[in-house]
């Protein structure tokens, strides 16, 4: 009975971890894979595989294995950033395609391939794995000269916030983490998803830098004191914390993801950017794709430069909305380098400030006022209709505004 309570604890654990990671959809090989699993030695990444090449899933191994889930529940908080940070969630938001990009498909590689059950890609063997600087002046063989974009560096450090609390700590010593991560930190995988059961599901990702394991945090550093604009791939990110650093080392901003399938995370900033660092809080490793970064003189492509720019990061949404309210508008670009949502975006702001539950009247007059105004330059400049701009009046009067936002 014991055994096979030991033995359904392991299948549960390997089921529930297989549905967290898709990429690889393993055949019914079970000899194989134990084999495998025994031949990975000591460093595996990944505490589960310990737990199931040795049987013991019981007392304190599976202590540190709660500890571990525990470090994943801790709430953060999601976004702390000022006026001069806009985040971005999705390549067309950030709208932008001049910057320069590290995409790693220049790589010297042998297609070299492993996984581990229940399906965490990891360079077990270390055929791949490098040390932990990347860089144009560290290629470690693992690109030619000249084919790695300059101006970038990919480090690796302790995550020693995730480390004060983790069973790595009582395996290890910080100076063998350490070793570990300096000699084995990276590896750039080009890796097929493959599905046995049904053929047509298969296909190949790009290349992609991962980490070899998951007690490091990432550091991207900008050789130039002239980066605004950063933005990369990040799939299967969980749990992510990104630090944003201007060139001083000063922190200017946090984020915040919990977004398990694919991330696309983006940054602009009126301060320079010096560094970001990403760490992580779950069973997984991190990998980046298409990294792009340097300096963009007009975030949002209006033809008016930043600093002269008062909405430099414009809502660039295609249709003109008050709430849900729709007039058949086209969200058109309006004086001072903002488009005609930036603006009702700013006066739906400056009202709501000034609202403390007692001045409802006054200010939804002012507002509807104001918005008569920024309507007419609108009716002015050839934007919109007299028609169109009484069915805006019409809407903001019956609109609830002010409102309290949090």
């Amino acid at each position: 009975m014991k055994h096979l309570r030991i033995i359904t604890l392991a299948l549960l654990c390997g089921a529930f971890f297989t549905s967290c990671e898709k990429d690889v959809i393993a055949p019914d090989n079970t000899a194989a894979i134990s084999k495998e699993t025994k031949e990975m030695g000591s460093k595996i990444p990944f505490p589960l595989q310990e737990f199931m090449r040795t049987g013991n899933l019981m007392g304190a191994s599976f202590e540190k294995m709660q500890l571990h889930s525990k470090m994943v529940e801790q709430n953060y908080s999601n976004r702390a950033y000022s006026s001069d940070i806009t985040f971005f969630d999705s390549k067309e938001a950030f709208n932008n395609n001049t910057l320069p990009i590290e995409d790693f498909e220049d790589v010297i590689t042998d297609g070299y391939y492993s996984w581990t059950n229940p399906g965490y890609f990891t360079d077990v063997n270390y055929t791949n794995s490098f040390p932990s600087i990347l860089n144009e002046n560290n290629l470690h063989g693992k690109f030619n000269e000249g084919d790695f974009t300059p101006g970038i560096s990919f480090e690796l450090e302790l995550n020693q916030e995730l480390l004060s609390n983790s069973y790595w700590r009582e395996e290890y010593s910080d100076e063998e983490l350490e070793e570990m991560m300096q000699n084995y930190g990276w590896y750039i995988q080009d890796y097929n998803v493959t599905d046995y059961n049904n053929p047509e599901n298969n296909f190949t990702y790009t290349k992609q830098l991962f980490t070899n394991y998951d007690y490091t945090s990432i550091v991207l550093k900008f050789s130039e004191n002239s980066v605004n604009s950063v933005s990369f791939d990040a799939p299967y990110a969980w749990n992510t914390i990104y630090k944003i650093y201007d060139i001083a080392g000063n922190l200017i901003a946090t984020d915040n993801t919990q977004n398990y399938f694919s991330v696309y995370w983006g940054i602009t900033s009126k301060v320079s950017i010096g560094k970001i660092i990403i760490s992580y809080f779950d069973v997984s490793y991190f990998r980046l794709d298409n990294v792009s970064f340097g300096n963009n003189p007009d975030f949002d492509n209006d033809g008016v430069a930043n600093e002269d720019d008062m909405y430099p990061n414009s809502n660039l949404s295609p249709s003109f909305m008050l709430f849900h309210t729709s007039f058949g508008i086209e969200n058109q670009l309006g004086r001072n380098g903002g488009t005609m949502m930036d603006q009702l975006e700013s006066l739906l702001a400056a009202i709501n400030a000034q609202y403390n539950g007692s001045n409802y009247n006054t200010l939804h007059r002012k507002f509807t006022t104001e918005l008569a105004k920024l309507s007419y330059y609108w009716y002015k400049d050839r934007l919109i209709t007299s028609k169109q701009r009484s069915a805006i009046s019409a809407a903001a009067y019956s609109a609830d505004v002010p409102m309290f936002v949090d």
